[in-house]
């Protein structure tokens, strides 16, 4: 939990703290902005 990572969904990238994984499988991200994000699809990064 908490590794720095970003999406690009096609519709832009969306970086942030990976905060785990949902029930349906999804991927659960807190930006900058402390609300956290569900991913449902994009190419996942990690960020150095």
């Amino acid at each position: 939990m908490g590794t720095a990572l970003s999406v690009n969904s096609g519709q832009g990238v969306l970086g942030g703290a990976f905060a785990g994984l949902a029930a349906d499988g999804a991927l659960l991200i807190t930006p900058a902005s402390g609300v956290q994000q569900t991913v449902t699809f994009g190419d996942v990064a990690l960020v150095p």
